[in-house]
């Protein structure tokens, strides 16, 4: 487990210009890992997603009639928790060793609510170096500039707890966000 895994801030915007981060920006499955570098954003790795692998042929079935098929039943389900596993490995695997060779002062994190703490779980850090989750979303194919104003904006003391319920105000789909973090608190707490 890291140093620090929770949404408060104990780095300011000023962290991006003065000490050397990692920035992890991961989606479902894939991911880019950026370091800082005189305050702008470098990719060093990106993680590719992995074609999604299928479960057993269980249900499936083909119908034909007189020598000619009229259709299939069921399609091949894809196993969607085991591609989580094997790309939270590989983003895992590769972050330790970025983190061995490049020894950076603060990591920051970009992932999924629905995958909330399991790159985290998956770090080698024996040397604690702080962990902060940033945003919560899926901002893979976002520019690095962008990238950098997310964190800044993160960063900033006025900055709203992204995992609170209000911090939605005003976005589109907001009644909508606020509910689906509502949930997301609840099965937190239970």
């Amino acid at each position: 487990m890291l140093y620090n895994e929770s949404m408060t801030n104990t780095f300011s915007p000023n962290t991006i210009e003065t000490k050397k981060c990692l920035v992890v920006v991961s989606g479902k499955e894939h991911g880019i890992i950026y370091v800082t570098n005189e305050g702008n954003l470098q990719k060093i790795e990106h993680i590719s997603k992995h074609p999604p692998s299928y479960s057993d042929n269980e249900g499936f079935f083909f119908r034909s009639s007189h020598g000619q098929g009229l259709g299939s039943g069921a399609p091949l389900e894809v196993d969607k928790e085991h591609n989580i596993k094997r790309y939270i490995k590989a983003i895992g695997d590769e972050l330790n060793n970025v983190i061995a060779e490049l020894n950076p002062e603060v990591i920051f994190l970009f992932e999924p609510e629905h995958m909330k703490g399991l790159i985290a779980d998956h770090l080698v850090n024996s040397t604690h170096i702080p962990l902060e989750t940033l945003d919560y979303g899926n901002f893979v194919h976002e520019a690095p500039h962008e990238i950098k104003d997310r964190m800044v904006a993160a960063l900033s003391v006025d900055s709203p707890d992204p995992s609170d319920p209000a911090s939605v105000a005003g976005e589109p789909n907001a009644e909508e966000k606020r509910k689906i973090l509502e949930v997301g608190k609840q099965l937190d707490a239970g």
